[in-house]
């Protein structure tokens, strides 16, 4: 923290001009910044500035006069450019060499991250504040300290387990008295709480860990990990991710609050929308009824994705080894719109936007719904009815044929296309169509105004029926379905389900 300082006061001695006056239009990114705040950088490297990472900090010091680029005055970073204030249209031009970069007004943010540094807590090593670390009894090692330069944290368990037979006990005390004093460069095996010494905290550690382990996993709380008990974890405000994950495993971050429309999906999601999925994806744990939250969006303006957005899931991980080996999957793809700041992609995917319900549901069963006759999407029957829809049934396909207008051209318009439908009787067609079966209106033929086309989904027919109607269901659609699921039945043996 003192090299911070003295870099902040080095940097304040230089910027010493006043600040020139802003003209018409907008220096500092429209007025929202000015000479001399404290940013950091949202992203890696911002316009090729080499090794400097997200979250680094500096001192504003000028803007070009069109406003739309702000040069900063980096702490502790000196592979910028010498000349770098030549550009300057309004603000202070005066700095260190090497400390100067220009940046885009969207990859910074005001402020200053707190500082962070390696912290040992119970076997496992974290990047998180001092505070956090003291708070949770672990032991911090310094500001800027990364995990890989701090003596071995452990495994966790095993470590007050010191022999290893699944208990900590009597055994476990004495192999800890054979093990005390300073250690040597590398760490004992005895060292529980990884200071790289046995004395009288690995003793207290050993103590209150005595006898059989709980289940343990890792916990997010405050944007850092630590592996803890779920009730250890739920007791600090944290979020448990399960027996056995460790924090190598998941990155924890904070879901971002409901903020302005994403760029897709016509708007109708925002950032901070919690979301529940309507259909099982293929990832496995991705099932119907799995709650996350709306984190980011592509422009489809750009090209990329239309009709999906980014979701960050509630306790989900990407296991697939096949999967991780894709580097671009993790975080190297750009958000037009959206949470920026960096988020953990193990734990997000892309989502198309119907296969969302805006709000936490418990579902057991989705189906199609119809919207204004003409537009469908998969849905609950008690969401489709607030959106004044018509529900097509459990389980029905959002596919051309269920929202497509009313029938008026047979059963005198009594039905629509979509409709759920019942057999009230015994309809002799192909193997036979028996009372019960259920399935949904196709449409109607002007040939046939005492009939109607229905498409049953768990049942076939040795002989088939075109799905060319003169009312409803589009025809040039018909590629997309089985014809041997497609029957002309009486209107009269017909009920509609409601």
């Amino acid at each position: 923290m003192k090299i911070v300082l003295l870099s902040v006061l080095s940097v304040l001695s230089m910027v010493i001009a006043p600040a020139a006056a802003a003209p018409a239009g907008g220096c500092f990114c429209g007025d929202a910044f000015e000479p001399g705040m404290t940013v950091h950088t949202t992203v890696d490297n911002p316009w090729g500035g080499e090794a400097l990472p997200a979250g680094s900090c500096g001192m504003i010091a000028c803007s070009e006069a069109a406003g739309n680029a702000i040069l900063v005055i980096w702490f502790n970073w000196y592979n910028g450019d010498p000349d770098a204030g030549d550009w300057c249209g309004c603000g202070n031009q005066a700095m260190s060499p090497g400390k100067g970069w220009w940046v885009c007004c969207d990859d910074i943010a005001p402020g200053c991250p707190p500082e962070r540094g390696a912290c040992c807590l119970q076997g496992a090593c974290s990047w998180t504040t001092a505070n956090l670390c003291h708070a949770r009894g672990g032991i911090y090692f310094g500001d800027g300290v990364p995990c890989q330069d701090v003596c071995d944290c452990g495994e966790g368990w095993q470590h007050e387990d010191l022999d290893e037979d699944g208990d900590v006990d009597f055994d476990d005390f004495l192999r800890l008295l054979q093990g005390w004093g300073p250690g040597a460069d590398q760490r004992p095996d005895e060292d529980i709480d990884g200071d790289c010494r046995v004395g009288i905290e690995d003793l207290l550690r050993l103590f209150e860990h005595w006898g059989p382990p709980p289940p343990r996993g890792a916990c997010c709380d405050a944007e850092a990990c630590s592996v803890a008990t779920e009730e250890d974890c739920l007791q600090q405000g944290g979020h448990w991710w399960g027996i056995g994950t460790s924090c190598e495993d998941v990155m924890c971050v904070d879901a971002p609050e409901l903020g302005a429309a994403l760029c897709n999906c016509e708007g109708s999601f925002r950032v901070g929308d919690r979301v529940t999925l309507l259909r099982t994806m293929q990832a496995p744990g991705l099932v119907m009824g799995k709650h996350g939250t709306a984190i980011a969006a592509y422009d489809p303006d750009q090209g990329a994705y239309p009709g999906k957005i980014t979701v960050l899931w509630d306790e989900w991980v990407e296991a697939r080894p096949e999967v991780r080996a894709d580097a671009w999957r993790n975080g190297l793809w750009a958000i037009h719109c959206g949470w920026n700041p960096f988020h953990d992609r193990w734990s997000s995917t892309n989502v198309c936007c119907e296969d969302l319900l805006i709000g936490e549901h418990d579902i057991e069963a989705v189906g199609a719904c119809c919207i204004d006759g003409d537009s469908c999407r998969l849905s609950t029957q008690a969401s489709c009815l607030d959106w004044g829809g018509v529900y097509a049934g459990d389980g029905t396909p959002c596919r051309p044929e269920v929202c497509d207008g009313p029938v008026d051209c047979a059963c005198d318009g009594a039905f629509s296309v979509g409709d759920p439908v019942q057999l009230n009787r015994h309809v002799d067609w192909g193997r036979g169509l028996k009372s019960g079966k259920r399935g949904h209106v196709l449409g109607g033929r002007e040939a046939m105004p005492g009939m109607l086309l229905i498409y049953f989904e768990d049942w076939r027919s040795g002989q088939h029926d075109d799905a060319d109607t003169d009312c409803g269901y589009r025809a040039d659609m018909a590629d997309r379905l089985d014809e041997l699921r497609i029957a002309a039945i009486p209107c009269d043996a017909l009920d509609r389900l409601e």
